[in-house]
């Protein structure tokens, strides 16, 4: 046997006690040996510049396994906007109410009282407020929050003729209502 073989056999065979001595400590890693020290304390490197040992996976097993792909993601459902009798507070605080459909809301609209649209989404609340209101009353004005009604004011439509009174407000992601 010549002194390659002999010295590819010697490391094989650390590398074949590092496998069996730690394979039960360690998750299987691939063990990559770019030199070596023979019995002489010499340090060599190996026949092609590297050998490849995979531990924790059986004797000599240099084939990766195939990644595992990670599990899929749910979708992400939003919740749609639910509608709500308001009444108005001190210090601008709208008060959330009984639940309402949105039928139940436009009749509410039209003979003047508030509602307050409420959910996760400030976007599909303004829209669900827009509507009930144009279905409620015709033409619509959209307002901010009004600095005179006080700090906890939220955003809201309302009739261009101002008749009937009342207002159509919406959650944001500022500022909602106090249930």
């Amino acid at each position: 046997m010549d002194s390659k073989r002999r010295y590819a056999n010697y490391i094989w065979g650390a590398v074949r006690w590092i496998d069996l001595a730690w394979a039960h400590l360690l998750p299987p890693v691939r063990l990559i040996i770019l030199s070596g020290v023979n019995r002489w304390g010499e340090i060599a490197p190996c026949l092609d510049g590297r050998l490849e040992a995979t531990m924790g996976e059986g004797k000599g097993d240099s084939e990766a396994s195939p990644p595992v792909a990670p599990p899929p993601v749910p979708p992400v459902v939003a919740s749609p906007p639910v509608v709500h009798l308001a009444t108005l507070g001190p210090n601008g605080w709208v008060h959330r109410g009984e639940m309402l459909t949105i039928a139940q809301a436009t009749d509410i609209r039209r003979s003047g009282q508030d509602i307050v649209v409420c959910g996760p989404n400030e976007a599909a609340n303004r829209s669900m407020a827009r509507a009930i209101e144009t279905t409620a009353n015709g033409t619509v004005v959209e307002d901010p929050p009004h600095i005179n009604a006080g700090t906890h004011a939220m955003a809201h439509f309302h009739p261009r003729r101002r008749t009937p009174a009342g207002h159509s407000f919406f959650e944001t992601t500022r500022r909602g209502p106090f249930s």
